[in-house]
């Protein structure tokens, strides 16, 4: 039998023994963790056909499932793990602009969480979570105009929940770049149908993600951009910040994004910030 030798230099010999590590170090919290019971949080039907935000009534039992999702973590002491988000929305019709295809708007309640997910968390677990939306589901019953969007039939399927997934992924890092919260787009608002400008979250930002502190979900003052009448794209003129209260709760046609006159010379009352 011919005797082999294995010339190793130390560079590879480090390597080799890293990988060997770091796999026993892998697997010990794989079983660690395996002893672990399965967390999922449902937040519910909380949507209205055709929507994709949570109703203001229902934030603060959202910021509680937070809450729940936050303790689940730090009591286990997890370190290696994901947020997977379940999205779903009922086979009632989608109007624009989700109407392209079926799963776009339940796409768009998964998206929806996880910017409020990312937002809350971060600041409790002093680090931002990897969170995954999985494809949207469909529900199973059949759409009958004679029924309703609004029959709890529909209502059942349009939902998200979060699971927490362990993983063997590496930790995420301590955030410490600014932070900050902005909607995607501002929603469009129209007085006598005609585009007048747009509303939307501002944002937060910090050096350190400790200075956030905990903030009311979506109860910030608004960014209202007023955009001159008939350009194309919308040119934005003036910015104004507008009280969350105000505009969800006191102006004329709250709860909607169509306002009176005398709101419009109110919102131009309020501050500019650009």
């Amino acid at each position: 039998m011919v005797k082999q030798t294995w010339d190793i230099d130390e560079t590879e010999r480090s390597r080799i023994l890293n990988l060997h590590e770091n796999a026993t170090k892998k697997l010990y919290l794989i079983s660690e963790q395996s002893q672990i019971k399965p967390f999922s949080v449902d937040f519910g039907n909380t949507f209205k056909s055709g929507q994709y935000k949570f109703d203001s009534n229902y934030e603060s039992i959202v910021r509680d499932k937070v809450e729940e999702i936050s303790n689940y973590i730090k009591n286990n002491k997890l370190k290696d793990y994901k947020i997977v988000i379940t999205p779903s929305e009922s086979q009632v019709p989608n109007q624009p602009p989700f109407d392209e295809k079926p799963g776009l708007l339940a796409k768009k309640r998964g998206e929806y969480l996880k910017n409020q997910l990312e937002f809350l968390l971060t600041p409790l677990l002093n680090l931002k979570p990897f969170i995954e939306v999985k494809p949207s589901l469909i529900g199973n019953v059949p759409w009958d105009p004679n029924k309703g969007k609004d029959s709890p039939d529909y209502k059942k399927d349009q939902f998200v929940k979060a699971e927490v997934v362990l993983t063997s992924e590496p930790s995420r890092e301590v955030q410490k770049e600014p932070y900050k919260r902005e909607s995607d787009v501002g929603e469009s608002v129209y007085l006598n149908d005609y585009l007048i400008g747009y509303i939307t979250q501002p944002f937060v930002k910090t050096t350190d993600i400790t200075d956030i502190g905990d903030q009311p979900l979506n109860y910030q003052n608004l960014t209202f951009s007023e955009v001159k009448k008939d350009t194309q794209p919308p040119q934005i003129v003036t910015k104004y910040e507008v009280p969350w209260q105000w505009w969800n709760k006191d102006r004329e046609l709250s709860g909607t994004n169509t306002v009176s006159l005398q709101d419009f010379e109110k919102i131009k009352s309020f501050k500019k910030v650009g």
